[in-house]
């Protein structure tokens, strides 16, 4: 539960495109096109300044599923700590798959280098 607070108050303090301490993509590395996840750690750092458009500039899926992620995080910690139990998120198998093909499709669009999809690459 504290790595996500110290990741987060190091992308607070730290720009993690010139820092080097926070892991590039492997993926793009290798093959030169974005995944899915590309712009991740630019974008949560831009939300961490304040400024949701830059963030969304980097990596719209991310910034989309960052309500969720923060409230899995929280929900955890409250539960660890023995606090207050807040309900779960119960989300249907269709729901789920949807947001597999969507996660995919993101990943694919985001590569191509026709309009409007460029704006997609960060």
């Amino acid at each position: 539960m504290l790595l996500p607070v110290l990741v987060l108050f190091l992308l607070l303090v730290l720009d993690p495109g010139a820092s080097g301490l926070f892991p590039r993509c492997v993926f793009h590395e290798v093959t030169g096109l974005h995944c899915f996840g590309c712009g991740g750690q630019r974008a949560v750092d831009a939300v961490l300044g304040g400024n949701v458009v830059q963030a969304l500039s980097h990596n719209a899926l991310v910034v989309l599923l960052l309500p969720v992620l923060f409230y899995s995080w929280f929900k955890l910690g409250m539960r660890r700590l023995g606090a207050l139990a807040l309900p779960d998120i119960y989300i249907k198998s269709t729901w789920i798959w949807g947001l597999v093909i969507a996660v995919a499709l993101f990943g694919i669009l985001r590569n191509l280098a026709v309009n409007p999809f460029t704006w997609l690459a960060p």
